[in-house]
């Protein structure tokens, strides 16, 4: 089952959609002023701007004795600010944001992932398309399901996925 559940991971986009039932989708309209000071997390083709702010007001929102599942969410969101906040490197790109090292295969990369589509949904993240200058004004949000696996994609207007993240494993 492992085999065949890694094999479905490693199948391109396409042919996970080709092989999906039609999923939701939604569009999401950025905001376009650069926050500062802000992180910059390069993905597939694009870089995601975040607020510094954000992200310790983040980290600092959780507490490992939660009550109740909004705390236990905080705390797990409070997580996934501070693995991004300590990928923090000092170059800037030309925006002035700080780079954070991004390694896609790296299982902290890939949980901190979900943060970073969280902030796309809440209107708290900005993108940069490669070789512009200009912050993309809207994404696409997809879901893509199939009997045994889940997966969100996060696309620009031309429809290429710029982060993707499994949703569930059957």
């Amino acid at each position: 089952m492992k085999r065949f559940v890694a094999s479905l991971i490693a199948l391109p986009m396409s042919s996970l959609a080709l092989a999906a039932s039609p999923g939701q989708s939604m569009s999401i309209d950025l905001p376009t002023h650069i926050p500062h000071p802000c992180i910059a997390v390069q993905v597939n083709g694009a870089r995601i701007l975040l607020s510094e702010d954000e992200l310790k007001t983040i980290r600092d929102g959780g507490k490992q004795n939660f009550q109740n599942e909004d705390e236990r969410l905080a705390w797990i969101a409070s997580g996934r600010a501070s693995m991004i906040l300590n990928e923090k490197t000092a170059p800037q790109d030309e925006t002035g944001c700080a780079l954070a090292r991004w390694d896609s295969k790296q299982p902290k990369t890939l949980e901190a992932a979900y943060l970073i589509g969280h902030m796309l949904e809440s209107r708290k993240a900005i993108v940069i398309r490669d070789g512009r200058h200009l912050p993309e004004t809207r994404i696409d949000r997809m879901d893509i399901n199939n009997e045994v696996l889940g997966m969100r994609m996060y696309r620009l207007d031309d429809g290429h996925a710029i982060l993707s993240m499994t949703t569930f494993v059957r």
